[in-house]
């Protein structure tokens, strides 16, 4: 069970988030390119730029408060709460995590990708995500309509082509990934919001 802290930080992906989970230490077999042409669309860049500011800032207003702060993989920032040899939270410090969220989540703006409607729009960015996973040599399966997929991002989290094959063991699409793997996805094919998977420091 997450603790509250790390809950409230989650909260700026809102329904961007369907899957967060510790990965298994098995290194994917796919290649990393297998020549499909693919090129970047320009959200990608900009997008990534946004959650690099994001991430770097709100680290920065974390250490203002003496909170230790790590990033987590697929883009934003999760609190590490101490505790004693027992496991338990040191006394005061689920407090001072309070406080700090509280400062920092009203000095730094969350990243536009994490706010955005599942509309048409954010649509082709999911399909850009896919295309690019494509070309780095996994495959991912049909996505939905756009019309599925929409009604599907006004309930929660949307079809994602990262949870599509990374999430589920019992899934026949299931791909076992290491972390390292992950973070170099990641960078090169970003992830579009409105569902994603993502995993704690």
């Amino acid at each position: 069970m997450l603790s509250e802290p790390i809950v409230r930080v989650l909260r700026f992906f809102g329904a961007c988030v369907a899957a967060l989970l510790l990965l298994t230490a098995c290194v994917s077999e796919q290649p990393y390119n297998t020549g499909v042409e693919w090129f970047e669309p320009g959200w990608m860049a900009q997008a990534r730029q946004e959650i690099e500011e994001y991430n770097t800032a709100y680290m920065s207003c974390l250490t203002e408060f003496g909170v230790e702060g790590g990033l987590i993989v697929g883009g934003g920032v999760a609190l590490k709460e101490p505790v004693d040899e027992n496991g338990a939270p040191l006394p005061g410090m689920r407090e001072q995590n309070e406080a700090a969220m509280t400062e920092c989540d009203s000095r730094v703006a969350v990243p536009e990708i994490w706010t955005l409607p599942a509309d048409g729009e954010t649509y082709q960015r999911m399909i850009d995500v896919r295309e690019c996973l494509l070309s780095e040599g996994y495959a991912v399966p049909e996505p939905p309509s756009a019309e599925v997929w929409m009604e599907q991002g006004q309930k929660g989290p949307a079809w994602s082509p990262y949870v599509a094959i990374f999430s589920d063991p019992d899934s026949p699409d299931f791909i076992h990934i290491s972390e390292d793997e992950l973070s170099r996805l990641n960078a090169v094919c970003q992830q579009s919001g409105n569902g994603g998977f993502f995993v704690l420091p």
